[in-house]
C-alpha cells in the first residue's frame, strides 16, 4: 500500500517562491490524493502570498493555508503541533523557497518500509541552476542506522528528512521569536526514533544563497543568542558534537571567545555520525582547532552500545 505524506511549508513574504515549491509538489509522479500539504503564513506583511496560495486550492484540495502572527519558524512547528493539523503517515518539512525532485515521494515509498525516518540528499540552487551537494550520513557498507549517536548528524536540513506521524507528534515545542531551531527540531526526531535508512539519491534543491537566509546573516548580538540557545538544546538532546561541528563556522566561534563561553557536557566525544576512519581523522581535526577548549567535560559512563 502506497503511503501518504503531509508536507509542512513554513513562509513569511516568500510570494517570489511560493509557486515554485508547490509546483514541485502537485507535479509529482505520484497520486497527489495522498499528500496533504500545509502552507503556513507566519504573519506575512503584504496579502501576495495568500493571493497566490488561494488560486491553487481552487484546483487542489488538498492544500491547506493557515495564517498566524510573526513569531519565526519554530512557531510555524508548534502551530502545527498544538492543532495537530499533521495526518498523513509520513511528515516532512519544506521551505518555501526550496523544491523537490518530481520522483521524490515514488522513491521514498519504494525504499522507507517501516522505517521510522528516511533522510535523503539534495543539491543547492542559486535561482537558476543547481550545484553542490549536501547528505547527512556517508556510511558506506549500511543503509539502515539504529544506534542514537550515529543519527544524529550536524546537517539538519528539514528538507532531508521524513518520518512517521507517530515521531512528529513527540516533538517538544520549539522556542519562538528567534531563529535557527532546525537544528533543535532534527534533532529531537532523531532522537525519537528508531530506525532510519538514508540514501545518497537527490530528493530535493535547496535555495542556500536566497537573499535573506538566515545562515547568510552578519554575527551580532541577536544572531549569537539563536545559536547559543540551538547549542543548549543540543546538549539537551544529547547532541554535542553538532556543537563541536558549529565551532567550525569562523563567527560563531569568535563571538563564543570574546565572550568565554564554555559549555557543560555529560560524556565524552565521538562524531559517530561519521564511518570508522573519518570518525577518527575527525576527532584529530576537533583538537588540533582547539575547538574542545570550548567544553567541560563531565565524565558519565555511557551505555557502550551508543
Amino acid at each position: 500500500m502506497n503511503k501518504s505524506f503531509t508536507v509542512i511549508i513554513p513562509c513569511f513574504n516568500v510570494e517570489k517562491y511560493i509557486s515554485k515549491c508547490l509546483n514541485s509538489l502537485i507535479n509529482q509522479d505520484y497520486d497527489i490524493n495522498l499528500l496533504q500539504i500545509l502552507v503556513i503564513d507566519d504573519g506575512s506583511t503584504n496579502d501576495e502570498l495568500k493571493k497566490i496560495v488561494n488560486q491553487y486550492q481552487e484546483k487542489y484540495k488538498n492544500i491547506e493555508y493557515y495564517a498566524k502572527e510573526n513569531n519565526h519558524w519554530g512557531s510555524v512547528i508548534n502551530y502545527v503541533l498544538k492543532n495537530k493539523l499533521a495526518k498523513n503517515d509520513y511528515v516532512s518539512i519544506l521551505d518555501a523557497d526550496d523544491f523537490l525532485d518530481k520522483n521524490c515521494f515514488k522513491f521514498i515509498n519504494k525504499k522507507v518500509k517501516d522505517n521510522d525516518v528516511f533522510s535523503g540528499s539534495c543539491k543547492e540552487w542559486n535561482g537558476n541552476k543547481s550545484f553542490g551537494y549536501f547528505s547527512a550520513y556517508y556510511f558506506p557498507f549500511k543503509r539502515v542506522i539504529k544506534k542514537p549517536l550515529q543519527k544524529q548528524t550536524p546537517i539538519c536540513l528539514p528538507m532531508l528528512f521524513f518520518y512517521k506521524k507517530e515521531i512528529f507528534y513527540k516533538t517538544k515545542y520549539l522556542t519562538e521569536k528567534i531563529a535557527h531551531q532546525d537544528g533543535d527540531y532534527t534533532a529531537q526526531i532523531l532522537k525519537n526514533s528508531n530506525t532510519l535508512i538514508f540514501t545518497y539519491k537527490v530528493i530535493g534543491y535547496y535555495f542556500s544563497l536566497r537573499e535573506g537566509n538566515s545562515m547568510n546573516q552578519a554575527w551580532d548580538q541577536k544572531r549569537f543568542d539563536a545559536e547559543y540557545n540551538s547549542c543548549k538544546k543540543f546538549i539537551e538532546n544529547d547532541v554535542q558534537e553538532l556543537i563541536a561541528f558549529r565551532l567550525n563556522v569562523k563567527g560563531f566561534k569568535t563571538c563564543c571567545k570574546e565572550r568565554n563561553i564554555i559549555f557543560e557536557v555529560n560524556r565524552k566525544f565521538n562524531f559517530k555520525w561519521l564511518p570508522f576512519g573519518l570518525n577518527f581523522i575527525y576527532k584529530i581535526y576537533f583538537h588540533i582547532t582547539g575547538n574542545y577548549k570550548f567544553f567541560k567535560i563531565n565524565n558519565i559512563k555511557r551505555d557502550k552500545n551508543e
